[in-house]
């Protein structure tokens, strides 16, 4: 069973990966132009990595995104994980 920590960074995984697609922002591309190690965003968009709020705070604002828009789409990926975990 996924604590309600694993699945918020998976929610913000979903998020970043989720948008950046949406945007048509290739992966390595993204990592490449915002000096972002390939690692580190990979282990977030899967979420097998807690990541700080600066760090968030820093590719939201890369994807085109307020804090606050970044973090509604947290909540949507959220509420989806938590009905597919059965929280």
């Amino acid at each position: 069973m996924k604590t309600t920590e694993e699945i918020l960074q998976m929610a913000i995984g979903r998020a970043i990966r989720n948008e950046r697609k949406r945007r048509g922002i290739k992966f390595t591309i993204f990592c490449y132009e915002h000096e972002f190690p390939t690692t580190t965003l990979y282990m977030l968009e899967t979420g097998n990595s807690k990541t700080s709020a600066v760090n968030v705070f820093k590719i939201a604002e890369e994807l085109g995104l307020t804090f606050q828009e970044f973090g509604a789409l947290v909540d949507e990926e959220f509420a989806i994980l938590k009905k597919e975990f059965g929280l």
